[in-house]
């Protein structure tokens, strides 16, 4: 696990316990002070890293608004932006979506969740102070979805777009290659 115990995890629990590095107020609250401070990018690897090791990030979610519900748009917010960076332009109908209830926060997590796990990989960065290259978590791109492309899948697949929208990049690409 190299050096990513101390940053994912909490060390003085019996049984290996997730956190979020910066805290969860970093990776949450869009908007905020400490929310504006990382990039988005690395948030999102943030995330990878816990996905991909058994963190639930919808109960993550669901927990930090247990005692704060007043931060569920703020939330909301954060995650559009996540959709936006993970599926480019197209993701903007996400945020309107919510708006209307037809896309829930936890459908949005989850998605972002399903996304980070597909995309995460550990890339070699190099430290500037000692000039070894280290391990590091990254998320890899995605293709970039067009308007009329995601319009013409609504068409022939029968789905709505806010449907298409929940799908990962791996679902989308397979409806592509099927309606072409």
């Amino acid at each position: 696990m190299e050096d990513y115990e101390r940053k994912y995890y909490v060390p003085w629990k019996d049984e290996p316990t997730f956190k979020i590095p910066h805290g969860e107020k970093s990776h949450f609250m869009a908007h905020c002070c400490e929310f504006e401070e990382l990039k988005t990018e690395k948030k999102l690897a943030d995330f990878g890293y816990l996905v991909t090791h058994g963190y639930d990030l919808v109960a993550g979610v669901r927990e930090y608004l247990t005692d704060r519900p007043e931060y569920h748009t703020s939330i909301c917010q954060a995650f559009v932006e996540y959709l936006e960076y993970l599926h480019g332009d197209i993701a903007s109908f996400i945020a309107v979506y919510n708006m209307d209830g037809v896309i829930s926060l936890d459908q949005m997590v989850e998605l972002c969740s399903k996304e980070v796990a597909q995309r995460y990989f550990l890339d070699y960065e190099k430290d500037y102070r000692s000039g070894e290259y280290r391990r590091v978590p990254s998320i890899k791109d995605a293709p970039a979805w067009e308007e009329d492309k995601i319009g013409k899948l609504v068409k022939q697949s029968g789905k709505s777009l806010a449907e298409l929208l929940l799908l990962t990049t791996e679902e989308m690409l397979q409806m592509v290659e099927e309606f072409g």
